[in-house]
């Protein structure tokens, strides 16, 4: 089985088994299901900081299941929302210094992180399965753009690299193009969904587009804050993917594991969503949504 063929069976099992749980299963079910998922990235993150020290793991799995827990029970907006506001500045100590992330105090920041991510997944799926799914869809067109777009204009327009020191491979243009891919997705959506939709409300709650641009040319405005909003989003979604490269790249290896075949692991996979996630929670609360 070649990987490309290993690529698409992983992802159709992946996205089936999210649909399966997002639209059958309780939320308690989906949050055990998402708890177990961000254990394994637990795992994939001692791997990367400590692989040495056995016991290391132990004490990350400790913090990340009592954070996890305990922010569940709460559903602490106000701690989803600091730790995203703090992981802005973490990321832009750890892009712009690229200190050693080899050691405990990066696997305990990571495991909290972890546990806030996961915990935002129920939050947002509490909101309903929609809120949390676009969410995604915002991050994962942003990948897609970016990788299509990279391939094709990568260094052609901008020959300076997007972080050549992290990621070579990485490009001006792909991380334009994914930001362009993420608007206009989430643009044309809002132009074809209803006005009480997730989609609609990044910014305010009820915003009336549905009627496109049948009003003239000055009802483009209406999208102003959902064009800006999604572009941030799909811009800030590109730090994880970088922050993962630099783990990668001290630690020496390719993939943060093996468990999804054709994938590599679940960080791999998640890297994207973990600094969004927190912050779309946060701000899903503050226009208006709740369980």
């Amino acid at each position: 089985m070649n990987n490309l063929t290993q690529r698409v069976i992983t992802a159709v099992v992946l996205i089936a088994a999210l649909l399966l749980l997002l639209f059958k299963a309780s939320s308690t079910t989906f949050a055990v299901a998402v708890y177990v998922f961000g254990l394994f990235a637990v795992w994939e993150l001692w791997r990367l900081v400590q692989p040495t020290n056995k016991v290391a793991f132990w004490v990350l799995g400790s913090v990340y299941s009592g954070v996890a827990v305990q922010l569940w029970m709460t559903q602490s907006i106000t701690v989803l929302l600091g730790v995203g506001l703090l992981h802005v500045l973490v990321t832009v100590y750890v892009l712009r210094y690229k200190p050693a992330l080899q050691n405990l105090l990066t696997g305990l920041y990571g495991a909290v992180l972890l546990a806030c991510v996961m915990v935002s997944m129920t939050v947002l799926q509490s909101f309903g399965a929609w809120v949390l799914i676009t969410a995604m869809i915002v991050v994962w067109a942003a990948d897609v753009g970016g990788y299509f777009f990279g391939k094709g204009l990568g260094g052609k327009v901008i020959q300076r690299g997007l972080a050549p020191s992290i990621s070579p491979k990485k490009s001006w243009e792909g991380a334009i193009g994914g930001v362009f891919l993420a608007v206009l997705l989430t643009t044309t959506l809002a132009i074809n969904t209803s006005s009480g939709s997730w989609v609609q409300t990044w910014v305010m709650q009820g915003v009336r587009v549905q009627d496109g641009f049948t009003h003239g040319f000055f009802t483009v405005f209406i999208y102003l804050p959902i064009i800006a909003s999604t572009a941030i989003i799909a811009a800030y979604s590109i730090t994880g993917d970088l922050v993962e490269s630099l783990f990668k790249r001290q630690a020496g290896v390719k993939d943060s594991s093996q468990l999804l075949p054709g994938h590599g692991g679940i960080l791999d996979r998640i890297d994207a969503l973990i600094p969004v996630l927190p912050l779309c929670a946060a701000w899903a609360y503050c226009v208006g949504y709740r369980a």
